[in-house]
């Protein structure tokens, strides 16, 4: 079997936490989920906490945090990608959280996530991208891709982040 590619993209909130979903359900058919975190670093956030908890889910947290340098970027993406590749055999279903983001906005070579991409799917993985923003390549050829598109936010209302909602 051949395995599917999701994106999910935008502006919009919610594309973690529809991976985070993906990630209990894949769980309760008792799937190995490897959660890779490309920017976000590892914070303390029930979403965190939540996927530590999780059985046959790693979450790896590698990112440096929004408004870091791009070689830190460039670095951690690479060091991410090695990791997978080294360890794809052990998931069913791995989450490429923010890489496109990498891709697009810190130059990351989509060469390199496309052939690894590619090569997941010829041994049946399932790979879930999400990220801010997405190159073409990867959008073209998903098999899935839902853009989320921020319509309203109570960010413009000068609020600051909500437990619970946001963290």
């Amino acid at each position: 079997m051949t395995g599917l590619v999701l994106v999910l993209y935008g502006d919009g909130k919610g594309k973690t936490t529809s991976a985070i979903g993906l990630t209990v359900r894949a769980v309760g058919h008792n799937m190995r989920v490897l959660f890779v975190q490309f920017i976000k670093r590892d914070l303390n956030v029930g979403e965190y906490r939540i996927l530590k908890t999780l059985p046959n889910v790693k979450h790896v947290a590698l990112g440096p945090g929004l408004g870091a340098s791009r070689d830190s970027i460039i670095e951690r993406t690479h060091r991410g990608l090695e990791m997978i590749r080294k360890e794809k055999d052990d998931y069913d279903i791995i989450v490429l959280d923010e890489v496109g983001v990498a891709t697009v906005k810190y130059e990351y070579p989509i060469s390199d996530i496309i052939s690894l991409i590619d090569d997941l799917r010829t041994r049946g993985k399932h790979v879930v991208v999400t990220g801010k923003y997405m190159p073409r390549e990867l959008i073209d050829s998903a098999d899935l891709v839902t853009e989320f598109k921020c319509l309203k936010h109570y960010y413009e209302r000068v609020r600051g982040p909500v437990r619970g909602l946001d963290f």
